[in-house]
């Protein structure tokens, strides 16, 4: 799933929660809850990358300072 078709997903069940009836807005709630853990999970992972990236960068500026 990519991050558009999760914002898709999501924004399709807050559209439920808003103008459905009790029964399909329990089923969105837990489809958002649902959701809503791959959301953090793909975050931390997207942040995690850039950090690694940021690093690798920091690290190869140093290497080309020292040799001048």
């Amino acid at each position: 799933m990519t991050w558009e078709e999760l914002e898709k997903r999501i924004s399709e069940l807050g559209f439920i929660l808003i103008h459905a009836g009790s029964t399909e807005k329990r089923g969105a709630a837990s489809d958002i809850c649902h959701y809503h853990s791959i959301a953090t999970e793909f975050a931390t992972r997207t942040a995690e990358h850039i950090w690694n990236e940021a690093c690798l960068a920091k690290r190869v500026m140093h290497s080309a300072f020292l040799r001048g």
